[in-house]
């Protein structure tokens, strides 16, 4: 009972595809690090192990924490009529189905929302599955959203690896994949939220990340302490083989809360955006049967905001303002507003003028049980008969704080903070930084006094470009 697409209409962005590459050989040298400056101590807070030197690990694959829930693995080829596709990931769901989810894509296309050349062929390729567990146990492989469902025994729920065998209908194996999960780490949520790896953006392109503005690690963790402050009830966190080590000292303590769970996977690819399309939809089976709804594409500058009389993150309740019964919603569109960016010794929501008019592209939130498939700002599969429902902006908004597209090509060097685009004043969310500053303080555990210097020490650091990343691993 799944649906057609719904096509992203709007797709303005366009990444060519580039290879995968793989992990680490060697470990960075001392020096290596010193020069892209994202591993280096902190400066005044090095005594708290923060962003520290890392001497035994040589990538994020190394790193185990407590709230790992899998680990992905390389990307699995079947050919079907229309050419080569790919699995990029497997991810076990059990509940009242219970299935493993081959994750297809290809050529890196899972973030893009306009329908593929290769959908149709897919939905009509057959093929079985299998696994060593249960030599009586093949199943015929269901498409839906675009992807594979090989269906499972549900009594292996608590098993945390399942190695599933493709075949054609003669029994010609055609490949094989990796599933994990940990089955008792995950609990029940209202509202998850899929948070994609730090990376490397200049702006503009050719210039340094960011130009004079915060870097990604003090985005990062203001994003999601404000989040957490407000009680969004769990967060997705996503690496990849060449997200820099120094993050793993700023998810920690969130991880360690309880309030976070890892997904990592063991590739990288030099688009962001073919990494974010892979997390988006990856995160949509991880969270079935344990939230029922899910911010999948929300940036770590854009602010889920209630201004009105519904609580935060009371999706229900926004429903019943807006008249609509919770089984006809696919997902709830949040509309945006642009803020200007904050200078970096302050926090980004201390920003008190934005853009006179929404962006067109709104962000979801999804309702899990509709959905199968994801792009970054619309839906390319749900269930028949549900839709997208836009949120009056009275009720639910997306505060998005970035610098205007327009800036992206000019010389940083002569940007002064002003955003002439950025004409009409709006206190925002900047009277709640004395709330954000004294939970960090808490979080990291460090003096409220103290955050400010902890934030712009942050706000200077910035990981290894796409490029040197993926240097690593070649």
């Amino acid at each position: 009972d799944v649906s057609g697409c719904q096509n992203d209409s709007a797709e303005l962005l366009q990444v060519a595809f580039l290879p995968e590459t793989f992990p680490f050989k060697e470990a960075r040298s001392e020096e290596t690090r010193a020069s892209h400056g994202a591993l280096d101590p902190i400066g005044a807070f090095e005594h708290q192990n923060l962003m520290k030197k890392d001497v035994m690990m040589t990538s994020m694959s190394d790193w185990y924490s407590s709230r790992d829930l899998a680990r992905v693995g390389k990307l699995q080829n079947i050919t079907i009529s229309s050419g080569t596709v790919q699995i990029f990931s497997a991810v076990p769901v059990f509940g009242e189905e219970s299935y493993i989810a081959l994750l297809v894509e290809q050529e890196g296309d899972a973030w893009r929302g306009k329908p593929r050349d290769w959908w149709p062929a897919l939905d009509a390729f057959v093929m079985f599955c299998s696994g060593p567990g249960h030599p009586g146990h093949r199943a015929q492989v269901e498409p839906r959203g675009h992807s594979w469902m090989c269906p499972w025994p549900r009594e292996d729920w608590r098993s945390k690896q399942f190695h599933v065998v493709l075949e054609d209908n003669d029994g010609k194996k055609l490949g094989s994949v990796v599933a994990e999960h940990e089955p008792e780490l995950l609990g029940q949520y209202t509202t998850m939220a899929c948070v994609r790896d730090i990376f490397y953006l200049p702006v503009p392109r050719s210039k340094v990340q960011g130009g004079l503005f915060s870097g990604p690690f003090k985005q990062w963790i203001e994003w999601m302490e404000w989040s957490a402050m407000h009680g969004l009830d769990h967060f997705l966190i996503y690496t990849f083989e060449g997200t820099d080590l120094a993050t793993k000292d700023l998810m920690k303590p969130y991880l360690d809360a309880g309030i976070a769970s890892r997904v990592h996977f063991q590739s990288y690819h030099r688009s962001n955006l073919v990494r974010f399309g892979r997390l988006m939809n990856d995160c949509i089976f991880r969270a079935k049967n344990h939230a029922k709804w899910l911010a999948t594409s929300v940036d770590v500058d854009e602010y889920m905001v209630f201004p009105g009389r519904v609580k935060y993150f009371n999706w229900d309740h926004i429903l019943k303002e807006q008249g609509v019964s919770e089984d006809k919603v696919a997902s709830l569109e949040l509309a945006r507003v642009r803020f200007a960016r904050a200078r970096p010794e302050t926090f980004e929501i201390s920003s008190d003028h934005r853009v006179p008019s929404f962006d067109e592209r709104p962000k979801q939130v999804i309702n899990v049980e509709n959905v199968y498939r994801t792009s970054i700002h619309w839906l390319t599969c749900s269930k028949n008969g549900t839709e997208m429902i836009h949120v009056d902006s009275k009720l639910a908004i997306i505060n998005h704080y970035r610098m205007p597209e327009a800036m992206w090509k000019v010389d940083y060097e002569h940007f002064n903070f002003q955003d002439r685009y950025a004409t009409m004043k709006d206190e925002g969310l900047s009277k709640e930084t004395p709330l954000l500053e004294t939970a960090l303080a808490k979080r990291f555990n460090i003096q409220t006094a103290d955050v400010k210097d902890f934030l712009k020490n942050l706000a200077q650091r910035h990981p290894p470009a796409a490029d040197i990343a993926a240097a690593h691993h070649s």
